[in-house]
Parts: C-alpha cells; sequence; structure tokens
C-alpha cells in the first residue's frame, strides 16, 4: 500500500487517532496536510512527520466553520496542486448527562463530528473527482453501541454512517470513493482524559473493565485505525465504498443493550 505522489488531507490530525492516520500516510510516501484546531500541535505534528523525511504541512483549521475548510483545502491545493485522500477524523464527545446538555454544547458536538463530514467533502470535491480520490470518515461503534451522556456524539457518530452511504451513491459516479471506519477503544488523549476524571483506583478498574471485554485481550492503538484507513485508501479497495468498517478488536461483540 504504497502512496507514493498522492496528496492527503487530514482532519484532526494533530493527536490521537487523526496523527496516527497522518504518520501512517507519511510512511507510505504521501505528501500530508494537518489540519486541526490545535495548531500548535498540529504544527509539531507535521515538523515530526518532515524529520522523518516526508512532505507535510498543518494548517489551523476549525472543521466546524466553512471558511476555515475552504482555506484549508485552498492551501492544499496551493502547495500541491491535487488531493487524492480525505480523512475526516476531527472529533469531540463532551459526555454529559441530557439534564445538563445545553444546546450550544449539542449543537458543537454535532457541527464538528457530523456537519465538518459534508463541509470538507463538499469544498474538496472538485480535487478528488479529479484525482478520482478517497474519502473515509472516522465514525465510531458508538454509532450502536451507547451509554448515558452520549446524546450529541451518538447522534453525530450515527450520522456519518448515514451521510457516508448517501455520499458513496452521489460520488460513486464521479469516481470518488467514500466509506467510514468505526473504531472500538482506542488509546487516545480523549480516552485518558476520561480516565483522568476518574480516581486512580477507578480509572484502573475501569481500563481492565474494558479490556477484558476484548476479545484479542488489548485495547486499540491509532496504528490500528491508521492501517484500515490506508487500505480503504488504497488500490486493494478499489471496489468497496460506501461501508462502514468496525475496527474495534471484537468488543462490540459483546456490548449489549440493557
Amino acid at each position: 500500500m504504497r502512496f507514493d505522489d498522492t496528496v492527503a488531507l487530514i482532519t484532526g490530525g494533530a493527536s490521537g487517532i487523526g496523527r496516527g492516520i497522518a504518520q501512517a500516510f507519511a510512511e507510505h510516501g504521501a505528501r500530508v496536510c494537518i489540519a486541526d484546531l490545535d495548531g500548535p500541535r498540529a504544527a509539531e505534528a507535521a515538523d515530526a512527520l518532515r524529520r522523518g523525511g516526508a512532505e507535510a504541512f498543518a494548517i489551523t483549521t476549525d472543521v466546524a466553520d466553512a471558511a476555515a475548510v475552504a482555506a484549508a483545502i485552498d492551501a492544499v491545493e496551493a502547495r500541491w496542486g491535487a488531493l487524492h485522500h480525505l480523512v475526516n477524523c476531527a472529533g469531540i464527545d463532551r459526555p454529559m448527562p441530557l439534564d445538563d446538555l445545553d444546546e450550544a454544547t449539542y449543537d458543537r458536538v454535532i457541527a464538528v463530528d457530523q456537519k465538518s463530514v459534508y463541509l470538507t467533502t463538499r469544498r474538496a470535491l472538485p480535487l478528488l473527482e479529479c484525482s478520482g480520490g478517497t474519502v473515509v470518515n472516522v465514525s465510531s461503534v458508538m454509532a450502536w453501541y451507547t451509554a448515558p451522556g452520549y446524546v450529541a456524539y451518538t447522534a453525530a457518530k450515527a450520522g456519518v454512517i448515514g451521510m457516508t452511504r448517501a455520499l458513496a451513491v452521489e460520488l460513486g459516479p464521479r469516481g470518488v470513493r467514500v466509506n467510514a471506519i468505526c473504531p472500538g477503544f482506542i488509546d487516545t488523549p480523549i480516552w485518558q482524559r476520561n480516565l483522568d476524571a476518574m480516581t486512580p483506583e477507578a480509572a484502573a478498574a475501569f481500563a481492565e473493565r474494558v479490556r477484558a471485554l476484548h476479545p484479542i485481550g488489548r485495547r486499540g492503538t491509532p496504528a490500528d485505525i491508521a492501517d484500515a484507513t490506508l487500505f480503504l485508501c488504497s488500490g486493494a479497495a478499489r471496489f468497496i465504498t460506501g461501508t462502514h468498517l468496525i475496527v474495534d478488536g471484537g468488543v462490540s461483540l459483546r456490548l449489549t443493550a440493557p
């Protein structure tokens, strides 16, 4: 799965799953743009890729803002003249009980996790159509298996699945494939932040309980999601579009509704 002479744009690429995907593309020969709201962290991630020999740059981007999205894609076109792979990975969760979930927080989660897929794909379409490109949207197993406090996040991630299918139908005749990946429990800064909100004893117990749910005996890593993303963007997946690939170590096989 080489990606020499191709260009990849990864939203949310400054940390966690997005950074793992950016690194994987770079290691396989792609030129990489990291678009992230955290500008300094995005710049550091791009610097790390360049130190590894890749062509990469970062741009501060609020993926929920159409003008910021346009600026990011314009920057990619200005620098490299093409875009082959768009990975919509930017996301937030903001878990809280419904009684505490104000409209502004709900709207922000939907905008970052779901609306951004529409904004970026629509703006990138002319470039993707020219290159016969691919889009991978990062959803979540929580589109199906949810928990109290995740009303906005689950709604957004379920919407990403529906949008992926609709985009695949509409863009397939224009030469663009669109797929989704549904990660399970992945070791990311969001995972660590949620653990940090617990006492050390509770965090250790929760982490072990989650680990034990996985048939393969461990939580996932950003590299696990990155490998799946590269597969869906590669020629090996040339006849795959409109699907969602669950990458969760089998944990969702053991998750059941109460």
